[in-house]
Formats: structure tokens, sequence, C-alpha cells
């Protein structure tokens, strides 16, 4: 974890600092103000252990910039050197599959924490207010409210959802 939170201090903030002190704070639920350097435009997110949010990247197979997924699985506050209070989240990554032509929707895998992606990313990686919503691919093994994720990592992007105006 350590490793991890030093990679995002210098990626976020291009700060290449050593952690004296780990100790971190968890959170369910963070709630901010994004605002607009070139007009007043503020927006209100608030996001919580367990949304969907979307990251915009580059990627090695596609040109251009591609849009990724993650889940949080949790919000911590790290007080870094200088006393400041900084907000990281760990995430565990979507991995697009396919695209399944009877539901006609993305199948993706949540990937393992042992995988080779980063999982603590800074907040600010969050541009808007959350609204995905990723549907489990229930087998057997799941039961109401209780999907079984350790031998069924596979998700659906529901696209038909959308948001009240």
């Amino acid at each position: 974890m350590l490793s991890e939170l030093s990679w995002s201090y210098n990626n976020y903030f291009k700060r290449n600092i050593l952690i004296i002190e780990a100790k971190v704070a968890f959170y369910q639920q963070v709630s901010f103000e994004i605002l607009d350097d070139d007009t007043s435009l503020k927006i209100e997110v608030k996001v919580h252990v367990g949304d969907i949010i979307d990251v915009a990247g580059i990627s090695d197979e596609e040109e251009g910039e591609v849009q990724w997924f993650a889940k949080i699985s949790a919000i911590i506050i790290h007080q870094n050197n200088d006393n400041n209070n900084c907000i990281f989240l760990i995430l565990e990554w979507f991995e697009h599959c396919n695209f399944d032509t009877n539901l006609e929707c993305h199948r993706y895998k949540l990937q393992r924490s042992n995988e080779n992606w980063k999982r603590i990313h800074s907040i600010t990686i969050i541009t808007a207010q959350p609204k995905w919503n990723f549907v489990h691919d229930c087998k057997d093994g799941c039961v109401e409210k209780d999907h079984d994720i350790v031998n069924n990592r596979i998700f659906y992007k529901n696209d038909y959802l959308y948001t009240a105006v």
C-alpha cells in the first residue's frame, strides 16, 4: 500500500516523497465541489464506497482517449509530511471483455487486487458525479444481495439507465 500511495503522490501532485506516517483514515463517503477555472460553474459531487466511476485515459491497443471504469472499494485520507490531508480512492478496475450481442451491452471483468493496475488514486480523477451502473452476471453461487464475486467477477454495463434532468 505504501508504494502505491507514494506513486499517487508522485503521479498526481508531482511530489516524490518518502511516506513517514502511514496512518490513514477510512470513510464511507465524501462530498466535494469541482470548480471550473474559466467560469463560475461548480459541480457538487458525492461519492460512496461501491460507486462506479469513469476515468478518461490512453490505451495501448486503441487510438485516442478511452473510458475506463472502476469500483470504489475504499476512501482514505492520508496526512502528508506537510500536515495536509489528501483524499485518495482505492479502486478495483473493470477490464473490458467483449460486447454481448444478445443483451446489446458491454461485458467487463472486475480485476483482482493482485493484478497489475494501480489501485490508489487521488480523488482528483473524478470529474463528474458517478452515473454508471454495472450488473453482476449471477451464477449458481449468487443469492439475493450477496453476489459471488470470488468465483465470478463478470459484470454487464447497464447502458439503459438514464439520468433525470
